[in-house]
């Protein structure tokens, strides 16, 4: 099957269509995107089996025709991921961070849908501020680790100097080896790697929810 995608804009010279789907480039200016939206998109086309075609004339628009493998319809109780995975809701209230509003929209839908107060920051400068406005108002972050004017570490080491005992599920394009050669974890935050299905987003927040009120419980002797 295929879904095409076109528009009347700009178009894309031959050099960059080269590198359009490569992690953080971007023609945009500093502070303006991450370069990370079709590097997920090519992610996520994959992992489905699928592939993209990219058609663009300087000018006259650009063309991208997602193609993917077609599927005989199988029973839906034995192959639905959410009866295995794990539950996946909850009412606790959320402070999500990116500064890419696609990702943030994207991200915040997921999450409320399954029945999530989620509060958006645009970027880690937001977050914080957001966060000391009203600190013992949220049970979880989800940050973007990198996001203009501040990152994600830095915004989760301020508010952890707020709350030291908040935790944070951190976001990000880096798999996880380059995040650990290049970056340290705060104690009490976990990293999810893009791309990832909104399942994934689900499952793990919930996990970490669960997992702070095991730790807030009390022991018994």
């Amino acid at each position: 099957s295929r879904i095409t995608l076109s528009d009347r804009g700009h178009g894309i010279d031959e050099v960059t269509i080269q590198k359009i789907f490569e992690p953080f480039f971007t023609t945009k200016d500093i502070g303006k995107g991450t370069g990370l939206g079709l590097s997920v998109v090519y992610g996520i086309v994959s992992q489905h089996n699928g592939y993209i075609l990219v058609t663009s004339e300087v000018g006259h628009g650009t063309t991208f025709d997602l193609y993917f493998p077609l599927v005989e319809q199988q029973d839906a109780k034995a192959t639905d991921p959410l009866t295995s995975a794990g539950p996946t809701t909850g009412d606790e209230t959320i402070l999500l961070a990116d500064d890419d509003p696609t990702l943030l929209g994207m991200f915040s839908e997921i999450l409320s849908e399954k029945g999530y107060s989620v509060i958006t920051a645009t970027d880690g400068v937001d977050a914080v501020e957001k966060f000391a406005a009203s600190p013992d108002s949220f049970d979880l972050l989800v940050l973007d680790v990198q996001m203009r004017w501040k990152s994600g570490l830095q915004a989760f080491k301020e508010i952890k100097q707020i709350r030291p005992e908040c935790r944070a599920l951190f976001v990000s394009g880096f798999n996880e080896e380059q995040f650990c050669d290049d970056m340290e974890l705060e104690e009490g935050s976990e990293l999810l790697t893009k791309p990832f299905k909104p399942l994934d987003l689900a499952v793990r927040v919930r996990k970490m929810l669960d997992d702070i009120k095991l730790s807030n419980s009390p022991q018994l002797s």
